[in-house]
């Protein structure tokens, strides 16, 4: 898959997500972790509750706390969407393996053109290195040539330049290949004879 710049990878918007999974409980938890005043205006109310008869400046402190909340709720609210939106935007898509690149609209046709004939290119060669060892699995085969390669496996222009000129390489590999599915099938066959006609194939070679 691929994803255009400005693409999105979720199905709700930020303040959707967010009265999922970071509804105003949380909010307000995240407010007293970070912010120092709430955090002082707490510690005050926690030795003013300890102390007896002085309910009227606990419910003081309680209305100042509950104020700074209010204050702080729509700022720490926006922060929330943008922290929700930045985990579906594309960079992170990417970094999270979901989409393969991120392709900016305007020059799609052309990054599309060279990953259509860079794959069809790819694809023939790998046809022709399973025909070459009929065991031999599609990623293994790719590998082979990526290892081959040795440089920007991602860069389609730059693989399929390769392609065109690694040509009697790519051609010499498909035929070790072949060679050495022969002698694993021969092998194979010869370790399931007996000693006698292992005696006897060697004695006609």
């Amino acid at each position: 898959m691929y994803a255009d710049a400005d693409a999105r990878g979720g199905i709700l918007e930020p303040p959707g997500i967010c009265e999922v999974k970071f509804r105003k409980p949380d909010l307000l938890k995240t407010m007293h972790r970070l912010d120092a005043k709430l955090q002082a205006l707490s510690s005050e109310l926690k030795i003013v509750e300890e102390s007896p008869g002085s309910e009227s400046e606990a419910q003081s402190l309680r209305s100042a706390i509950q104020a700074r909340e209010n204050t702080l709720l729509p700022l720490y609210a926006q922060i929330s969407y943008e922290f929700a939106d930045l985990h579906d935007r594309p960079g992170r898509m990417l970094a999270k393996g979901v989409v393969r690149d991120v392709v900016d609209w305007p020059n799609a046709r052309e990054y599309f053109a060279w990953r259509v004939r860079r794959r069809l290119a790819q694809d023939g060669l790998v046809k022709a290195l399973k025909g070459a060892d009929a065991n031999l699995a599609h990623a293994d085969a790719v590998a082979k040539l990526a290892d081959m390669m040795g440089g920007d496996w991602e860069d389609d222009r730059a693989v399929l330049g390769w392609f065109d000129s690694a040509k009697s390489q790519i051609d010499e590999l498909v035929q070790q290949t072949r060679d050495a599915a022969i002698q694993k099938t021969v092998a194979d066959l010869v370790d399931g004879l007996s000693a006698e006609a292992k005696a006897a194939l060697l004695k006609s070679l």
